[in-house]
């Protein structure tokens, strides 16, 4: 094994990895709360930015905003490393990026791209937004996973097909959304202990020499979601799931950087690690701004609904509406906490109070609700903050009218074409409520 290549630890899923000819940064995000106020980091420093910059190439695993921030890329001035992105329907990313100077080069799935005469970079595509990346210098082979959802065998054979023996795997280790509501840690408790049990199924069908923990070092700081951090997992928890398994655990720091293949002691970060998880108990929680009346909602409900009919057939919408078994587009209530009102939401009728005290189907503060208004992603949002609670039919209920909008931000549209769009892309649509529906609540 070559030991000329290096990983530099940078933050979050960051990682700078270089070779004696070239340097790739992922990720990077270095600053500010996301997902609607809904998470932080659990450190920053300013330096960090300057030694993503000092790469020759910056790879954005997908569009999310703990991977993609367009925060950082405002701030790098004239310093503009080349961009590589998956290449996707709608080309968002490519074109926000390029049209602030940047030269982006859009990777095919499983094209190998060169980042130095005898470097490659090469991209596989995940579900409905991912991407993970493979770094080959000369004979070592690093995959970072970041977040992919490959958590089956299949999936993970799949892969292993795609890449062949590799050196170093990265890999998310905590969970990172909803997994039911504040009242239910038991819940929370097994979805930690599944992602554990990815990271042990990774390893056994990848076959990584060295796995490094990474892309969990966050916290969900809103005074709504915070209940979250009770039961993450920690890095110390996938030391024990190395342990039995022969691969080696490289844990790092912020600025910590490990030259592949050289031993390394571990114990310096998870000590590091560990005190930033033990500070989120007394961490400062956001509160959302205040309450937003109903009249303001219900315009931005309003705006909401002409943005979606101008992209859809509402015809369309309401006939898959009567379709029992689909379930599409049904009213939705919900309780706003701020307002302490109970309202109704149907792409057809609109928004509108109520009066009955019947049960509701999610309760979330105004803010969130508004935030799924203005935003094609905002339920996505939603369903990654967790700034809500649900019934599991809640959930299902707004699963089927609000993910019109992840639909719309991949550039595809309900009405006549879609059937055309349902027959050859049927995996693709299965992926986005397999996805977003894929938490189980009790």
């Amino acid at each position: 094994m070559s030991a000329d290549v290096a990983i530099e630890f940078l933050n979050h899923a960051s990682v700078r990895v270089v070779t004696r000819h070239a340097s790739v940064v992922s990720d990077p995000w270095f600053s500010g709360t996301i997902f609607n106020r809904g998470w932080e980091l659990l450190w920053t420093s300013d330096e960090l930015t300057q030694r993503a910059a000092d790469s020759d190439f910056i790879w954005i695993s997908h569009e999310h905003p703990d991977h993609f921030s367009p925060a950082f890329f405002r701030s790098l001035g004239d310093r503009k490393p080349e961009v590589l992105f998956q290449h996707t329907r709608d080309g968002r990313v490519a074109q926000y990026l390029r049209g602030r100077g940047f030269r982006v080069r859009e990777l095919k799935a499983g094209e190998r791209f060169p980042l130095s005469g005898v470097d490659r970079l090469t991209v596989g595509k995940n579900g409905l937004y991912d991407s993970w990346n493979l770094i080959e210098s000369q004979h070592l082979k690093i995959l970072n996973l970041n977040d992919c959802i490959l958590k089956t065998p299949g999936d993970l054979r799949a892969v292993r097909r795609s890449v062949g023996d590799i050196d170093v795997l990265l890999t998310q280790f905590s969970y990172a959304g909803w997994v039911g509501d504040r009242r239910n840690r038991t819940l929370r408790e097994r979805a930690a202990k599944r992602r554990l049990d990815v990271v042990r199924t990774q390893i056994e069908h990848l076959k990584p020499r060295y796995v490094v923990p990474f892309a969990s070092f966050v916290w969900f700081c809103h005074e709504e979601n915070f209940y979250l951090n009770d039961s993450v997992n920690r890095v110390s928890d996938v030391l024990d799931v190395c342990s039995a398994a022969p691969v080696v655990p490289i844990v790092l720091a912020p600025g910590e950087t490990w030259h592949v293949g050289h031993p390394h002691d571990n114990q310096p970060a998870i000590e590091f690690w560990d005190r930033m998880f033990d500070g989120v108990a007394t961490r400062r929680r956001l509160k959302s701004p205040a309450a937003l009346d109903l009249s303001t909602l219900i315009q931005e409900c309003e705006a909401y609904r002409l943005r979606t009919f101008a992209r859809n057939s509402r015809a369309w919408m309401r006939l898959l509406s009567t379709i029992p078994l689909l379930n599409l587009f049904q009213p939705v209530r919900i309780r706003l906490t701020d307002l302490n009102k109970r309202v109704r939401f149907s792409f057809f009728d609109g928004l509108r109070e109520i009066s009955d005290s019947g049960p509701v189907d999610a309760e979330m503060s105004g803010d969130s609700l508004a935030f799924i208004f203005r935003n094609e992603f905002g339920f996505d949002t939603l369903m990654v903050n967790a700034r809500f609670s649900a019934s599991k039919r809640g959930l299902d209920r707004m699963l089927r009218s609000f993910a019109v909008g992840n639909l719309n931000a991949k550039g595809w549209s309900i009405g006549r074409p879609m059937f055309e769009m349902v027959i050859r892309e049927a995996p693709l649509i299965w992926l986005i409520l397999r996805e977003l529906g894929s938490v189980n609540p009790e």
